[in-house]
């Protein structure tokens, strides 16, 4: 399969200036040879049609997904969404509270009001082990348990009782054990936040295309 991927692009980029459309299911078929991505969305039935999700080139939905359906779909591990209540917004970022920790979030977020709830997105690659327990956009979280691939290890992590685990991503063979306790870290400029609808809130941050 990854053979013929390649030769499809290679194909793709020998005729040039023709179209070509691929149909797949394989997110990675997609991101790898698309330059221009159309997600789409079953309906909630056999009876009813389905819609188009978003357009976009395949970065632009892994960067900027508009939607949860989106923001879920694109990526592996997939994002980890969480609960979180809106505090307030200065220029081009916004204040949360997510499992009893305040949050910065770098995106427009004028036109929310206080104490609405939404939804903060972290992919497992882009959050981090904190340094120190009072880091800024950091939260604790225990291990509950590991599976080791070589070049990554990927981390199942319990945050609350009431809570799914969510997934973090590192790079190498992680000398962690199921049980330890930890701190998360991520940057303002890689969380996504969305709505109470599930839209996502514009990001702040200049992205790659």
């Amino acid at each position: 399969r990854v053979q013929t991927r390649l030769e499809i692009a290679k194909l793709h980029r020998e005729i040039g200036t023709a179209s070509m459309i691929y149909v797949t299911h394989d997110q990675v078929e997609a991101m790898t040879l698309a330059d221009k991505i159309v997600l789409l969305r079953a309906g909630p039935d056999v009876q009813t049609h389905g819609s188009i999700a978003q357009i976009g080139t395949p970065m632009d939905l892994y960067h900027r997904p508009n939607s949860l359906f989106v923001a879920e779909f694109i990526g592996s591990p997939k994002m980890n969404i969480l609960p979180a209540t809106f505090l307030s917004a200065s220029p081009g970022m916004a204040r949360i509270s997510v499992v009893g920790q305040v949050f910065e979030v770098a995106v427009q977020a004028d036109h929310l009001t206080a104490q609405q709830p939404v939804s903060l997105g972290l992919r497992p690659e882009h959050m981090r082990l904190a340094s120190a327990d009072n880091a800024p956009n950091s939260l604790p979280a225990q291990v509950e348990h590991i599976e080791k691939l070589g070049e990554a290890s990927l981390l199942y992590l319990r945050l609350d009782e009431h809570l799914p685990a969510i997934t973090l991503k590192l790079e190498g063979t992680t000398d962690l054990r199921i049980g330890a306790s930890i701190r998360l870290q991520v940057d303002a400029d890689d969380l996504h936040l969305f709505n109470s609808t599930g839209q996502a809130l514009t990001r702040s941050v200049s992205l790659p295309v």
